[in-house]
């Protein structure tokens, strides 16, 4: 091949040291390559066979889990299409028992349908058109590596492979679909729109008695207006640890708490400025703790299958509840002094039907009183139960649920333990990057309204009973990791070991 530089020239060899293997000739080399790598032509061609033979090599499970992907979000789009029939039939058999009254708001509610149809399938067309070009681009490298693979000119291998590109292997994430719910309201002519009902996704949940009836919502006089009437302040932050994050905290006073950071078996006793009054060893491998009324610190041992007790100040530890063979992972304390405690029997994030995770309830001796792993059709409601809270009136417990490491739900159950809604949240989405919704903390506050910390979006956000939106309370530039509340006080921990407290008042 004649050299494009110097006429006459033939090109002998490639440079390694410029981008895409430049063709040499023997001019080239003595002007401009004197201090270069070089390589034979047929030393060239085969280091960038093998390169992208090892590439696809590497990456073969991932483009064939890209090209599944495609197939799922189309099987994906047949579902939600189905459930959007389903929900039209039954808004239309509502509508024509009242038909006579309710033409107008039976349009309004059908518009909303379509509306959300509408969205919906825009988020699945989009995700479809990134899926269907990556796969495009996947295919294409595949078949320019297998060219290259059959040529046997040197000079062809390396000017095809001078415009390859690897492709972009970054799984496209699963489309954010609200689920759509239709709820009917009671018959009333005064109020058509409530007795219609309405059609929205899994976050707008009303909570409804045994008997069918909607429960008041306790918070509903900030909804809509809970940004003007929530006041948030900041109090103070501080560096508690260099390298560790902090993974659990329990606020005794507004003043002082407890923090553990994660991987440590040891639990500081810190006031608001990040002075440690107290450093207590609990001597084992230990997830959860947390305190009691009476000065005793209850802490779940992972290994040893059981709860033990420490008193403090003086330190002596005795076993408090056998958990065997499940191993306990969050505890917390009711005013009545009922104990909770998550339960798993496996670290990892797989529901079986041999599988035990569960919730359960220990009066204030230790005594088994309750324990809950199934809903009314008999299947497992956790897959990974994470942190627990219980609101003082001992009539709501909130359980963090980990699906896989960058999704988790909150679970809600009443006072016997029988789940009541679960809330999934919106992905957050950071920079160009769909990311999950974790949840790492959560505290019930005087109002029975729920403080959140949410890992991707780096923030605390505040829920009401019924788990709506109300308002974030704060963003930090970590990802929070550690939750405790005492009065209006609030305390954060987050992924660096940093500490913040701010309080907010109604």
């Amino acid at each position: 091949m004649e050299c494009t530089k110097h006429t006459g020239e033939t090109v002998i060899m490639a440079c390694k040291s410029c981008v895409k293997y430049t063709l040499l000739c023997g001019v080239c080399i003595e002007e401009d390559h004197t201090e270069h790598k070089l390589q034979t032509l047929r030393s060239a061609a085969q280091s960038i066979r093998q390169h992208f033979e090892q590439v696809e090599t590497d990456k073969l499970e991932v483009f064939e889990e890209i090209k599944s992907d495609l197939v799922n979000i189309s099987k994906l789009r047949e579902e939600f299409h189905q459930e959007s029939s389903r929900v039209g039939e039954e808004i239309v058999k509502h509508g024509d028992v009242i038909k006579g009254e309710v033409d107008k708001v039976n349009k309004e509610v059908e518009e909303k349908r379509i509306t959300e149809l509408d969205k919906n399938t825009s988020a699945i067309d989009e995700t479809e058109q990134a899926m269907t070009q990556q796969v495009s681009g996947i295919e294409m490298f595949q078949k320019k590596v297998a060219d290259i693979q059959k040529m046997n000119d040197h000079v062809e291998v390396i000017m095809a492979a001078r415009d390859m590109e690897v492709p972009d292997i970054a799984r496209v994430p699963r489309p954010d679909i609200q689920r759509l719910e239709f709820q009917p309201g009671t018959v009333s002519v005064l109020q058509l729109e409530r007795m219609f009902g309405t059609v929205a996704g899994v976050g707008t949940f009303k909570g409804k008695t045994e008997k069918g009836d909607e429960k008041a919502n306790t918070s509903s006089d900030f909804v809509g207006s809970i940004k003007r009437e929530l006041n948030v302040s900041f109090v103070n932050s501080f560096r508690h640890s260099q390298k560790d994050g902090l993974r659990y905290m329990f606020c005794q006073e507004p003043q002082l708490c407890f923090l553990k950071c994660e991987m440590k078996n040891s639990v500081m006793l810190s006031d608001n400025c990040g002075q440690i009054r107290q450093c207590i060893n609990l001597g084992t491998k230990t997830n959860g703790f947390t305190v009691t009324t009476d000065n005793r610190l209850l802490f779940c041992c992972v290994d040893q299958e059981c709860v033990k007790e420490m008193q403090l100040p003086n330190g002596e530890i005795t076993e408090k509840i056998d958990t065997s063979p499940l191993k306990p992972k969050c505890i917390c304390t009711s005013p009545s002094g009922d104990i909770y405690v998550t339960l798993c029997d496996s670290i990892e994030y797989e529901v079986t039907e041999s599988g035990t995770c569960a919730l359960a309830r220990y009066d204030k001796w230790g005594q088994k009183k309750k324990r809950r792993k199934k809903d009314g059709f008999g299947r497992n409601i956790f897959v990974s139960p994470f942190k627990v809270c219980v609101n003082s009136t001992d009539t709501q417990i909130a359980v963090i649920n980990d699906i896989n490491r960058r999704c988790s739900e909150l679970v809600l159950f009443d006072g016997q333990l029988s789940p009541e809604l679960v809330y999934r949240g919106p992905s957050v989405l950071t920079g160009d990057t769909m990311e999950g919704f974790e949840l790492s903390g959560v505290m019930f506050d005087s109002r029975d309204n729920i403080i959140v910390t949410e890992v991707f979006s780096h923030t605390v956000q505040l829920l009401s009973p019924f788990c709506e939106p109300l308002k974030t309370l704060l963003v930090i530039d970590a990802s929070p990791w550690a939750l405790a509340l005492h009065g209006d006080r609030v305390w954060v921990g987050d992924i660096d070991g940093n500490v913040r407290i701010f309080r907010y008042s109604y």
